[in-house]
Formats: C-alpha cells, sequence, structure tokens
C-alpha cells in the first residue's frame, strides 16, 4: 500500500475507506500467518536506503488501535524522556544499536552520515512522523527504547561498548607480552643464545602480535577514529616505527647496531604506551 508525494512532493492522505479495507486485510493476514507486531512493517523500514514509502501519512497508529504492529506507549516514552528536550542530542552509535537489535538495517560506527539519517528518518516516519529528520535525538532513543522493552522484555540489547573493557584488558596485556618476548630475544640474539632458534621463540611472537592488531583494530572500530584521530595517528605511527627498529634490532642491522635499534625500539614502544595511557578515550 503506497501513497507518495506528488504534484508538489507533499504526501497525500490516505483515504480511509482505503484504511478501512487495509485493517480489515492486514488483521486476517496477521491472524492467519502468525506475525508477531514487529514483524508488520513498510518498505522504507525493509529498504531505507532506496524506498521512503509509505511515508509519514502512513495510519501506523490506528492499525496498532486495530490490533496490527506494533506501537510505543506515549507515558512511557514521556518517562523515559524524563524531563529531557525531545530534541536534545543522542548518543548516534548507541541508537545505531538499538535500531539494529530491533531489527533495521544500520551501521553501528558511531557515525551519523547519510546512510544513517535515511534509517533513523524511516523509523521515525513509522513511530514519530511529525519529525522524521534523520537526527539521532533524545525522543527517537526514548521511543525505540519502549519498544524494545515492549516487544523483547527478557532481552538486553548488547552494545559494542559492551566488550571494550576486555578487549582493552587483551589489548594492553599482548602489548606487555609483546615488549617483555621482544627485550628477551633482543637480549638472547645479543648474547648469541641458541634460545633463540627455538620454535616457542619463532611462533608465540607472530600469535601475541596478530592479538595485538586484532584488539587494537577492533577497539578503534568501538571508539570510532575521527574523534580519536590525533593521538590514534600518534600511535599508529609510534607503531610503524617500532617494527622497523624491532626487526633491525632483531634481524637486519650489523651486529654492533643491533644494540642501538633494540634501545630506539624500546623508547619508541615507551612512547606508544604513554600516548595510549593518557588518551581520553581510553581512560
Amino acid at each position: 500500500m503506497n501513497l507518495g508525494p506528488i504534484g508538489d512532493g507533499k504526501w497525500q492522505p490516505y483515504p480511509p475507506a482505503q484504511v478501512d479495507a487495509l485493517i480489515k486485510l492486514s488483521r486476517d493476514i496477521v491472524a492467519r500467518y502468525s506475525i508477531p507486531p514487529t514483524r508488520v512493517v513498510g518498505h522504507s523500514d525493509i529498504a531505507p536506503q532506496r524506498k521512503i514509502d509509505p511515508g509519514p501519512l502512513f495510519p501506523w497508529r490506528a492499525l496498532y488501535d486495530a490490533g496490527v504492529g506494533a506501537w510505543p506507549d506515549d507515558a512511557t516514552v514521556a518517562a523515559h524522556l524524563a524531563g529531557r528536550d525531545s530534541k536534545a542530542p543522542a548518543d548516534v552509535r548507541a541508537l545505531q544499536e538499538k535500531l539494529k537489535h530491533y531489527g533495521y538495517d544500520v551501521a553501528t560506527d558511531g557515525v551519523l552520515d547519510d546512510k544513517t539519517r535515511r534509517v533513523f528518518s524511516a523509523f521515525q516516519m513509522h513511530f514519530r512522523p511529525s519529525d522524521y529528520a534523520g537526527n539521532a535525538d533524545a525522543q527517537s532513543d526514548a521511543i525505540v527504547q519502549v519498544l524494545l522493552d515492549k516487544y523483547f522484555p527478557t532481552e538486553e540489547v548488547p552494545t559494542m561498548g559492551d566488550y571494550f573493557l576486555p578487549l582493552r584488558a587483551i589489548h594492553v596485556t599482548c602489548a606487555g607480552l609483546s615488549i617483555a618476548g621482544f627485550v628477551l630475544r633482543w637480549i638472547w640474539m645479543l648474547t648469541d643464545s641458541h634460545l633463540l632458534a627455538t620454535r616457542p621463540a619463532k611462533i608465540l611472537p607472530h600469535i601475541i602480535d596478530t592479538l595485538l592488531l586484532a584488539s587494537a583494530i577492533t577497539l578503534v572500530a568501538i571508539i570510532g577514529f575521527s574523534a580519536n584521530a590525533g593521538w590514534l595517528g600518534a600511535k599508529i605511527a609510534g607503531l610503524v616505527v617500532y617494527i622497523v627498529l624491532g626487526t633491525l634490532a632483531l634481524k637486519r642491522a650489523a651486529q654492533r647496531a643491533r644494540a642501538v635499534f633494540g634501545v630506539l625500539a624500546i623508547v619508541v614502544f615507551a612512547f606508544i604506551a604513554s600516548v595510549a595511557r593518557t588518551a581520553r578515550a581510553l581512560r
């Protein structure tokens, strides 16, 4: 069912007779196939990147009152707002994650780009048609939270932020193991120890460094790069220098120069650790 903007671009109201027919048909289909309320959706809910119908004038509330589809309880939404301005900014990533849990196809990167705005707008056209500008605002956040509490009462909404602390612990542990392993192998190299040629000494550093890199990439995905570009850029640059110096210290440089490169690698690693430790995002 669709009645999109025509002529001057304004949305057209749905005739009462058409709405009545839709309600009767929808109630029959929902009952016949046991369709849950959250699965009664519009074209724009399913494909927000390419569809805008059925539009903000579609009678979702009338359908809900007739027993078809989902709708948030107004009093509960007001309680969730707790006196906040309905247009007050909301956390983009948190809103993305809640909408994704509800069923919308949306990224959870915390970036309010055009694609995310189209998803927010589709949700707002469905549940708050008075304002569907696609902004991340307090009322939209309250509405989706009420919907989740109402229709998914036994489920907790998982967020990427839930994994931040354990991932940071893994990252810090791997960083400590990485520098400790480097120093140990560097000493073995300087003393011509046979331990440097053992299988664990060759394999473990690669495993640790892979976990270190993977956890770092995931942490960046959680906190976002653009908002932390300064210190993340410094840390990445330091990491590149550390790898180069570490390679020279263990393999590439002349025997006498390896001692110098080893010391420099340790100094650079200390710089990387200092940047990460003092960065606001990781406090």
